[in-house]
Parts: structure tokens; sequence; C-alpha cells
């Protein structure tokens, strides 16, 4: 967990072994209903949404906003930690 909030977004392209394959197997999950950043407003506000049909408005799961990317994607990395069962 605290090596993914270091750097959620990987831009230094350094991840354990772990991390990798943890975050590989979230992303082969299927994609509709995938928590996912949604740029409220781009470098300003971030919120958490699922994905659902092509075309169709961000499903926000709740009100929390972030002040930047790293911020709201460690979120949803956390999100998708939890929705396994490992953290309670």
């Amino acid at each position: 967990m605290e090596e993914h909030e270091r750097n959620p977004l990987s831009r230094a392209g350094e991840q354990s072994q772990a991390l990798q394959i943890l975050l590989n197997f979230f992303r082969g999950h299927p994609t509709l209903g995938k928590f996912y950043v949604y740029a409220q407003r781009p470098w300003l506000d971030y919120r958490i949404a699922t994905l659902t049909e092509r075309g169709a408005p961000p499903t926000f799961i709740d009100q929390r906003s972030f002040p930047d990317e790293n911020a709201a994607a460690h979120a949803v990395f956390v999100l998708r930690v939890e929705s396994l069962g490992s953290l309670r």
C-alpha cells in the first residue's frame, strides 16, 4: 500500500514485482463496473467513478474529490484492494 501511495501512477517506472503483479491482476478485470479516476477539472479536481456503458455520463461513487491525479489514483487502488476483501 505504501509503495503505491508514494508512486501511484508509476511515472518513475519503479515498482516492485509484487505490486506489478497486483496491478496487472486489476487491469485484467472486466471493464464494466471498474473504478476509475475522472478529471472533473483537469489538474484541479478529481473524483472516482465507475465505468458503465459507452457514452454514459460518469457514475460517481461518492462526493469525495481529490486535489491531484495521484491522490485519486491511490484511492482507486485502495478501493480495488478492499473489493478483494484484503483490507477491513
